[in-house]
C-alpha cells in the first residue's frame, strides 16, 4: 500500500494531495532554468514560476537570501515547487518568515530559521492556503 501525504486546506481541514500533484513532485513535468542568482531576492517570481514545478538555480556567491516566493494564482490554487541549486560551491538561503516579502510570498521554515540548500541540493515547497505561507515538503537546511 502507498503512502498517503495529507496538505492542509483552507478552512483547517486536511486533504490528500491529488494524483496529480503527486505526479508533478515525482516527475517534475515543466523544468525551467532560471538566470543565476546575482543578489537576495524579496517576493521572487522568476520566469517559469507559474508553469514549472522544478526551478533550477544557480547563484554567484554564498548564502544570496530569498525571503519570499511569489504566492499562486488564483489564491487558494495549489501549487508545489522544487528549486535545485546547481551551484558546485554556493549554498542558497531561504529566510524565516521575513518581513522584507509581503506575507503571502513569505517561508515558513522548522525551527523558526533560515535555511539554506547546499551545492547540488533540492528543497521543495508548499503553498499552504490556510498559513498564506510557503511550507517545506522536505527537510531544507
Amino acid at each position: 500500500m502507498g503512502a498517503t501525504i495529507i496538505v492542509p486546506e483552507e478552512g483547517g481541514g486536511s486533504a490528500p494531495i491529488s494524483p496529480e500533484d503527486l505526479k508533478k513532485i515525482a516527475n517534475y513535468t515543466t523544468v525551467t532554468t532560471v538566470p543565476t542568482i546575482t543578489g537576495d531576492i524579496n517576493n521572487w517570481n522568476p520566469t517559469g514560476l507559474a508553469t514549472s514545478n522544478l526551478l533550477r538555480v544557480d547563484v554567484n556567491a554564498n548564502n544570496h537570501e530569498i525571503s519570499g516566493i511569489v504566492r499562486p494564482a488564483p489564491i487558494g490554487e495549489k501549487q508545489i515547487i522544487a528549486i535545485s541549486n546547481l551551484n558546485q560551491n554556493w549554498s542558497l538561503k531561504f529566510l524565516h518568515n521575513d518581513a522584507l516579502s509581503t506575507p503571502a510570498n513569505r517561508f515558513l521554515l522548522r525551527d523558526g530559521a533560515d535555511k539554506s540548500i547546499k551545492p547540488n541540493e533540492t528543497a521543495i515547497f508548499h503553498y499552504d492556503n490556510v498559513l498564506g505561507r510557503w511550507m517545506p515538503f522536505n527537510r531544507v537546511g
